[in-house]
């Protein structure tokens, strides 16, 4: 499952917040394994393009307490989206 909704930073940045977790029934999802990931304005093209299977690598040095280098591979992973230029 998928959720998108709108977030900020701690430091008040405007983000975009996707959370995926998997389903443990039907209709039933494991919310509190799920992968969170706050996406910036500057980063919503590459990780666009990245789901889309336009590119295939996506490298930045993360903050000091950033996980994204292995959240969205691991993301990305794990769901189908099919190519977005169908």
């Amino acid at each position: 499952a998928l959720y998108f909704g709108y977030d900020q930073t701690r430091s008040g940045v405007h983000t975009l917040r996707i959370d995926a977790t998997t389903a443990i029934a039907e209709r039933k999802f494991d919310w509190n394994t799920k992968i969170a990931l706050q996406i910036t304005a500057q980063e919503l093209p590459v990780i666009a393009s990245l789901f889309c299977g336009l590119i295939v690598n996506y490298f930045r040095t993360p903050s000091r307490n950033s996980q994204t280098e292995w959240r969205i591979p691991v993301l990305i992973s794990h769901i189908n989206f099919g190519s977005c230029l169908d």
